[in-house]
């Protein structure tokens, strides 16, 4: 299409073309540096919450990690599942917890004394410690008479 064959109103108003094209806003500028370096960080946390989670799945499967190279003689080795194990048997304490008809599994007694504390106290005091316990009640309103 040419120039000439362009049809522009009257009360069009055009712009002129610059060769400055790139114009630093500093609030702009500052915000994409710090996005980029948050993602690149949430990633990173990412990656290594996922390798942990594959480990696990591994472990929980009995799968053999990439880094276990068998020898020619032997095909494969003991793997103890012990996660899955673990896992079951917390599934399980879990499914009574939730599904007991309103009884919770464990069962809780109180005791009458604890344990490691003596029954009964003994204080020995001499006159002037006696005394001056004696003031401190009558201050604090604790003794309504006194004995001397």
């Amino acid at each position: 299409m040419n120039e000439d064959d362009m049809m522009i109103e009257d009360d069009a108003i055009a712009l002129e073309d610059t060769d400055d094209t790139v114009v630093e806003d500093a609030d702009v500028s500052s915000i994409i540096p710090f996005i980029q370096s948050r993602y690149l960080r949430s990633e990173d946390y990412r990656e290594q919450d996922e390798n942990r989670w594959l480990r696990a799945y591994r472990n929980y499967r009995g799968l053999y990690s990439n880094d276990v190279q068998f020898t020619e003689a032997e095909k494969s080795r003991v793997f103890i599942k012990v996660t899955k194990t673990k896992t079951l048997a917390a599934y399980g304490q879990i499914t009574d917890v939730l599904f007991a008809n309103n009884k919770f599994p464990l069962s809780i007694d109180p005791t009458g004394l604890p344990e490691g504390v003596v029954e009964d106290v003994h204080l020995t005091l001499t006159n002037q410690s006696k005394c001056r316990l004696t003031r401190m009640l009558v201050l604090m309103d604790l003794l309504v008479t006194v004995e001397i």
